[in-house]
């Protein structure tokens, strides 16, 4: 059998082990304000922790920002607060596409990697991620039923964000930073002070030259692609704003190299929007089989689903019933954005739930 194979017998075994058909209900929301992209990991003391987005509209500038809540039971959240935070200029961002801005717009920790150098990035520069700041752990452990536990590199945790300079909710053009610290908890991560991938990179492919979206960064030990750092990242592009999934990789979290020459994966819709996005990479069959969960948007609706592949760069999409799709008055709209795992024999499946009553993250469950 070819490496990049994967049967349809594989496909459904893979599904059954995914499957969630027990919706739980809302397990994290707040009146008036939008909560999106759950990621959860395993703390040593036997605490989780969720990493989460919150964005308030009515704020006067509103994005995104990171926030980390806590949990024993894997039900009830307790927000801690911030981890990655606005750091707005006096003034109106100036130039916005180059992200340049009135104030001096740097994050924690930025201060000390300028020393008073003016650094760019293709015209980008140090404020590029004022207002919004959407970010995900990395190197969590992608093991099916394994410690959910998130791995230092360089002595460090290490957090993939989306980082962009205008107000609203995921104003273009959106980028991709780097974060580190030395505890998950909140005021401890301090950024890099340009992005590490940008929609205006000379070697920026075409399904990304307007706006880079959500992360997923794993660690392959056997370096199946030439690092042992993988990013899987969507972006869009234009006409219709499509959306698509795509690789780089890395050898130390901070300088990223794409992969090939296009998308790895996609929809296969070519005149009008949709999205293929917020891949969540997982390893089953004794680590032999990666899986990557990611959500549909398109034609009025929003689901999670997934594929398989053997070698990270060729990928077989389920095309049975969604792990998890609108069913319930709190995710009427759209039930997507995945982050999902096993333990301790029941499988957890984290989402954004959207409806007319708001945005929150909701959860199902392999079993009550």
């Amino acid at each position: 059998m070819e490496k990049n194979l994967v049967s349809e017998e594989e496909m459904r075994e893979v599904y059954e082990s995914l499957r969630t058909p027990c919706k739980v209900g809302m397990v994290l929301a707040e009146e008036g304000v939008l909560m999106d992209c759950p990621n959860v990991f395993a703390r040593p003391d036997g605490i989780f922790g969720m990493i989460y987005v919150r964005f308030r509209p009515d704020s006067k500038m509103p994005g995104y920002e990171t926030w980390l809540a806590v949990s024993s039971d894997l039900i009830h959240w307790e927000p801690q607060g911030k981890l990655l935070t606005q750091n707005l200029p006096d003034r109106e961002t100036a130039d916005a596409r180059g992200g340049k801005t009135a104030g001096d717009g740097k994050t924690a920790g930025q201060e000390s990697a300028l020393s008073g150098t003016e650094l760019t990035r293709n015209g980008i520069r140090p404020g590029w991620d004022c207002c919004q700041k959407d970010g995900s752990l990395c190197l969590i452990d992608p093991a099916w039923g394994g410690t959910l536990a998130p791995e230092r590199w360089d002595g460090k945790y290490w957090m993939s964000y989306i980082g962009g300079a205008l107000p609203g909710y995921e104003t273009d053009p959106l980028r991709i930073g780097m974060a580190s610290a030395d505890e998950i908890r909140p005021d401890a991560f301090s950024c890099l002070p340009l992005p590490v991938l940008a929609e205006n990179d000379p070697d920026a492919r075409a399904f990304e030259r307007t706006t880079l979206y959500k992360s997923c960064v794993v660690r392959d030990r056997a370096e199946t692609l030439g690092a042992p750092f993988v990013m899987f990242y969507n972006a869009k592009s234009q006409p219709f704003s499509i959306e698509r999934i795509g690789i780089a990789v890395s050898r130390d979290m901070v300088h990223w190299q794409r992969v090939g020459g296009g998308a790895v994966l996609e929809n296969g819709i070519t005149d009008r929007w949709n999205i293929a996005g917020d891949p969540q990479l997982l390893r089953m069959e004794d680590c032999s089989l990666w899986v990557m969960n990611y959500y549909f948007a398109g034609d009025g609706t929003a689901y999670d689903t997934f594929a398989c592949s053997r070698d990270l760069i060729h990928w077989t999409k389920w095309d049975g019933a969604p792990l998890v799709s609108p069913s319930e008055d709190y995710d009427a709209r759209f039930a997507h954005k995945p982050f999902v795992f096993r333990h301790n024999g029941t499988v957890y499946h984290f989402y954004c739930a959207v409806s007319e009553q708001g945005r929150g993250i909701a959860l199902a469950v392999s079993q009550l």
